[in-house]
């Protein structure tokens, strides 16, 4: 449930920072050369301090791929994905040529890595030792592959089983090990490559392992040929490709700063940290710009108006309606307190309709303020109360001070039942 708590340009600055991060991390296949570093800044920094020179013909090979691909027409790829196309005719022409660049090379041909958990071995490890990591790696694949279906989602407009995506990949993830894997997650660069092909349905992800099986198998000596410049340029167009773009326009047209800031923070917390530093940073964010917005209590002071309030008689003692609309909490406590003081009358009508919510700060104060106007002989009416504002005004003491009659529908009530007193 916690993954439709994030707002939309936070998953959108996800998106675009892993795109970002894609497209960085494939410059050294691209351009033929090996980069060192740490991450995909780092190797793309050394790239550019060493002054590395490009081998051309993977360069003319990545840039072949990324135009055939943005160029094959929408229909035809609908059938035959351009991307396998541009990668099988680029193979072709490195093959025939006999051009100097980087390859796949040799595949493994064994589905049980020698270097794979066991039972005995699992014994004898030090839970305390393990169960840290564990829980880490499955907090991080866990929120990986709900962003990834949540993207994805969003993309084909569908809504994500987020309990089914979470226990498949687990019974996964506890099989993977003893053949020698590692803990999967849904990957966003696979799942958009699938359903830009036009993929639908969960089916794809099988299919996909078994035709990667098979061709581990049998066509390994043709995929160890592919030179990864290819494959460099068909990430390349993924990681455009993926960015939603539409998202991004949307909020940049319509001037959205909030939106804007939040894809922007996410964005580059993830291509400068990780994964879960950028979501924790976007969403905290995220809340503190809600908290400033709705700390944005809206009080007003009306004197009484027999006329537009359709009374039938003048009221014999001064009257004010005070409306208060906005959430009314600790961070808008000071608001509250300076639009009260604007009030003096004899009966004061606390309109709340625009209420939505109250925390037991802002309820404390008003219980003071009631005691002391009290004190000074002016009345408390309340009116327009929402029933869970309601609910906290009874658990205070409030309505054993002004009394439970002291609640009308709205504000007009409140003056006639007053009058007729």
């Amino acid at each position: 449930n916690l993954v439709y708590f994030l707002p939309s340009p936070v998953i959108s600055g996800f998106t675009s920072g892993i795109a970002i991060i894609i497209a960085l991390g494939q410059i050294g296949n691209l351009f033929g050369v090996t980069l060192t570093g740490n991450n995909a800044l780092e190797r793309v920094a050394s790239m550019v301090q060493r002054g590395v020179t490009p081998n051309w013909y993977s360069l003319a090979i990545g840039l072949f791929v990324i135009v055939l691909m943005m160029l094959w027409p929408v229909k035809l790829g609908a059938r035959v994905p351009g991307s396998l196309a541009a990668v099988i005719t680029a193979t072709v022409l490195s093959a025939v040529f006999e051009l100097p660049v980087q390859t796949v090379g040799a595949i493994p041909q064994t589905l049980i890595h020698t270097n794979r958990l066991t039972l005995t071995s699992l014994l004898q490890m030090e839970p305390e030792v393990i169960l840290l990591p564990a829980v880490s790696i499955a907090v991080l694949c866990m929120i990986e592959s709900l962003l990834c279906g949540a993207a994805a989602g969003r993309m084909k407009g569908e809504r994500m089983n987020a309990d089914r995506e979470l226990v498949a990949q687990g019974v996964g993830n506890l099989l993977l090990p003893f053949f020698g894997g590692v803990p999967a997650t849904a990957a966003i660069a696979r799942t958009s490559v699938a359903i830009k092909s036009g993929c639908q349905s969960r089916l794809t992800g099988i299919i996909q392992g078994v035709v990667l099986l098979l061709s581990m198998f049998l066509l390994s000596p043709f995929m160890s040929q592919i030179p990864m410049a290819a494959l460099a340029g068909v990430l390349m167009v993924t990681a455009w490709r993926m960015n939603e773009w539409e998202s991004i326009r949307y909020l940049c047209i319509h001037k959205f700063k909030g939106g804007i800031s939040k894809f922007v923070i996410t964005m580059l917390t993830t291509v400068l940290f990780d994964l879960t530093i950028a979501i924790a940073v976007g969403v905290l964010f995220s809340i503190a710009i809600f908290v400033i917005h709705i700390s944005n209590l809206q009080i007003s002071v009306s004197e009484l108006d027999s006329k537009r309030l359709e009374l039938p008689i003048e009221a014999s003692r001064h009257i004010q309606v005070v409306y208060i609309t906005g959430a009314v909490f600790f961070g808008s406590l000071e608001q509250l307190e300076t639009g009260l003081t604007q009030a003096d009358a004899d009966v004061l009508i606390l309109s709340m309709r625009g209420v939505p919510f109250i925390d037991t700060s802002a309820v404390a104060f008003l219980l003071d303020y009631c005691r002391e106007q009290q004190n000074k002989g002016v009345t408390i009416l309340f009116s327009s109360i929402q029933p869970t504002v309601k609910d906290m005004l009874d658990r205070a003491g409030i309505t054993d001070v002004v009394g439970s009659d002291s609640y009308y529908f709205n504000a007009k009530d409140a003056i006639l039942s007053h009058l007729q007193e």
